[in-house]
């Protein structure tokens, strides 16, 4: 599989003057296009979320953003809905960019109080208080 990019033979350029002594060419040069093309699947995934959420009415968003996932700050009645629209948002970013990779597990959303919460799989916080949703 290659990016939509690269299909179109565009490319991130890295002048070689850039390159530290010592440093490996190869690695600079398969790192970049990788790191590139996720970055770009995660911009598009904050956008749709962004997007999505305001279309169903939550208040709340994107407040982190960590590599492969995002930090939703919603209210703990809309979490559910928020987990929901932000695993569809990233599924649907990647497939953009990757539309004959395999789906299936691709996104595992999770709720807490905090972004340690939701890491750790502690349950629902009470419906009084605030909720995270990381993807």
């Amino acid at each position: 599989m290659i990016g939509r990019d690269a299909a179109r033979g565009v490319g991130r350029l890295f002048p070689l003057s850039r390159l530290r002594q010592g440093r490996s060419f190869y690695t600079v040069a398969a790192n970049l296009p990788i790191q590139g093309i996720c970055s770009d699947i995660s911009m598009s995934a904050l956008t749709l979320v962004d997007e999505r959420l305001f279309e169903a009415g939550i208040d709340g968003g994107p407040t982190g953003w960590l590599h492969d996932e995002v930090i939703l700050e919603v209210a703990v009645e809309d979490a559910d809905h928020a987990a929901a629209i932000l695993k569809q948002a990233m599924v649907d970013a990647f497939a953009e960019i990757f539309p004959s990779a395999p789906l299936n597990g691709l996104v595992e959303p999770h709720i807490g109080l905090s972004w340690g919460e939701a890491k750790a799989g502690t349950p629902k916080p009470a419906k009084s208080q605030a909720g995270a949703a990381a993807g």
